[in-house]
């Protein structure tokens, strides 16, 4: 039951630590006084199509 804890746990950390770089925002806070109510985003990322 230990091993199955430490594995799931284990897992856990593989999958949160591949997932920090899926989004990346420059300049931090880039939206604090944006007064336009429209938001356009452009979304850069390798085979993002499909």
């Amino acid at each position: 039951m230990k091993r199955l804890l430490v594995a799931v746990v284990f897992l856990l950390f593989v999958l949160a630590a591949g997932a920090q770089d899926a989004l990346k925002v420059y300049p931090t806070h880039w939206w604090t006084g944006f007064k336009e109510t429209n938001l356009h985003l452009l979304v850069k990322a390798p085979n993002i199509g499909g």
